[in-house]
Order: C-alpha cells, then structure tokens, then sequence
C-alpha cells in the first residue's frame, strides 16, 4: 500500500501521535468528571449537614418568631452556599472544556500539517 518503508514509517508515526492526543483529552476528561463528581458529593454532604442543623435547631425554637427566623436564616446560608457551588462548577466545566479543546485542537494542527502519505506538508 506505501510506496516506501519511509512513508509507511512516517504515518505509524502520526497515528502513534494522533493516539497519543486521543489518550491524553480522554484522560483529562475523565480525570476532571471525577474531580467534578468529588466537588458535588462534598456539597451534598455539606448541604445534609445544614438541613440536620436546622432541624435540630428547629426542634428547639421556643416560638414561631424564632422558627421562622431560624428558617429564613437557613435559606439564605442555603441559597448563597447553591451560587457558590454554580460558580465553582460552572468555572471549573470551562476549565476543563478549555484543556480538551487544547489538547484536541493540538491533534486536529497535527493532522493538518500532513498530506496524505504522512509526510510533513511544506
């Protein structure tokens, strides 16, 4: 099928190169879905925490001015805590999406900058 062991030793390269890519966006994208799922299990457990809070706090209230005030209390911890934890996983999603578009586009230039024998195009 090549013409020379050249040819055929300069595309076992570039799929050697193109593998290569492939492995290193597919191991960062895993690695980030598994900080992910790590952050959003802290939050959760987090999150259980201050609603048990509540309720025991909640169990002890004297009257419902202080039950309602504890109440109102926990829902703005409890909304600015969600903000916080939309930020940090929207930042972090961007992150993430900007090191695979890196690591992709790397392999697309690679690709690219051959013609169809595997030999640098000049």
């Amino acid at each position: 099928m090549f013409s020379s062991s050249s040819s055929f030793n300069n595309a076992v390269r570039l799929c050697a190169k193109q593998l290569e890519a492939t492995f290193a966006a597919t191991t960062s994208m895993g690695n980030g879905w598994h900080q992910l799922a790590n952050e959003t299990n802290d939050y959760i457990r987090q999150s259980f925490e201050m609603g048990r809070t509540l309720a025991e706090e909640l169990l002890g209230a004297k009257n419902f001015e202080e039950a309602a005030r504890l109440h109102a209390d926990f829902a703005k911890s409890a909304s600015r805590e969600f903000l916080m934890q939309i930020t940090k996983v929207e930042n972090f999603c961007l992150e993430l999406s900007k090191e695979i578009f890196k690591l992709t586009a790397a392999l697309v230039i690679g690709v690219s900058s051959r013609n169809a024998s595997g030999v640098p195009a000049e």
